[in-house]
């Protein structure tokens, strides 16, 4: 490990590959650096007030996989951000993200993304198209309302994690009860989540089907409507 203007660089080796870690969290940053090596591998940019992700921000460093810029306050994202890198994994946990990021120019090496307490309401199908690789996928404390056919757009998808929310158990979200999705994916979130319709308010969600969700919706979400002494899921 060596320090580096204010920040710490670390390289590891794991199955003959090196690897360098920086990391320049918590030093009031407002803006992506620039004088990052060439060769970084993984940036961490937590706890700064870096509220935007310009087009061709991180393009300087081409072998990036692991951006982590959680607690930033972000507010927005560039079409083009994430151009120029080979992202695996992005941790954008607890901003200010009102829209779903585009990931096109990440789309076939994106595996892991975390978007966890972040005001996003509505993922539309483009979002996730051609997504073949993320198999993990992260809403917790959303303020999600509506999802397309996770099923078909994400076929390597493993584990959805919607915790510590309601949402309205209706049509637009009627894709987490898909067979093939059950079948494939694994589903993480409150024990009763359903805010709506009434008759489905705390009923285990293991115990509703499919048709009892093919209902209009209102269009509405409900983060935290409900107490609830269920602990948590992690990030």
């Amino acid at each position: 490990m060596m320090s580096c203007g204010g920040y710490f660089a670390i390289f590891t080796f794991v199955a003959g590959c090196a690897s360098l870690v920086v990391d320049r969290s918590e030093l009031g940053l407002m803006t992506v650096p620039t004088d990052l090596p060439v060769d970084t591998t993984e940036l961490i940019l937590s706890s700064n007030s870096i509220s935007n992700l310009p087009d061709n921000c991180l393009a300087h460093i081409p072998q990036l996989t692991l951006l982590i810029a959680s607690i930033n306050n972000m507010k927005t994202i560039g079409t083009h951000a994430f151009n120029g890198t080979g992202l695996e994994r992005i941790y954008l946990n607890e901003n200010d993200l009102r829209r779903f990021p585009n990931l096109l120019d990440v789309k076939s090496t994106l595996t892991k993304l975390r978007l966890n307490v972040n005001p996003i309401r509505v993922i539309k199908p483009h979002d996730l198209q051609g997504m073949d690789r993320l198999a993990e996928l992260y809403l917790g404390n959303t303020e999600i309302y509506s999802l397309p056919d996770m099923a078909t757009l994400l076929p390597s998808l493993k584990t959805l994690v919607i915790f510590n929310m309601y949402f309205e158990c209706c049509s637009k979200m009627q894709t987490l009860k898909d067979p093939i999705f059950d079948q494939t994916c694994s589903l993480e979130t409150k024990n009763a989540p359903c805010s709506y319709p009434d008759a489905l308010i705390d009923i285990a969600w293991l115990n509703i089907s499919q048709n009892e969700m093919n209902i209009p919706c209102l269009g509405t979400y409900a983060v935290g409507k409900k107490k609830s002494t269920e602990p948590e899921l992690g990030d």
